[in-house]
């Protein structure tokens, strides 16, 4: 199973010696470490709207908000139950697909 030493292992490979530099790691299934350093949402877009949902896991991770993404869907006429996906990119929601009317 996967440990911190292997996390440490995997980050020292890469040339990060401060775990604190990392905002995102993700363990890939093929064995891989993916390390995104902030600001995150510069190099890895990050899904803030699932199945019609924010995900909560994207707010702790970003600088977002509930009230700051419904602003900005509301600003755009997008009606979050509609979204199937939708991506943080560059302080902008992409709207991967949205639900047929």
């Amino acid at each position: 199973s996967y440990n911190i030493e292997d996390l440490i292992l995997q980050l020292r490979e890469k040339e990060i010696y401060n775990i604190e530099d990392v905002s995102l790691a993700i363990l890939e299934t093929n064995g891989n470490l993916s390390v995104y350093q902030d600001p995150i949402e510069n190099f890895c877009p990050i899904p803030i709207i699932i199945s019609g949902e924010i995900n909560p896991k994207a707010l702790e991770i970003t600088d977002k908000t509930r009230t700051w993404i419904m602003d900005y869907l509301g600003k755009n006429h997008l009606d979050i139950k509609k979204i199937i996906c939708g991506y943080l990119v560059n302080n902008q929601i992409c709207v991967v697909k949205s639900l047929d009317e």
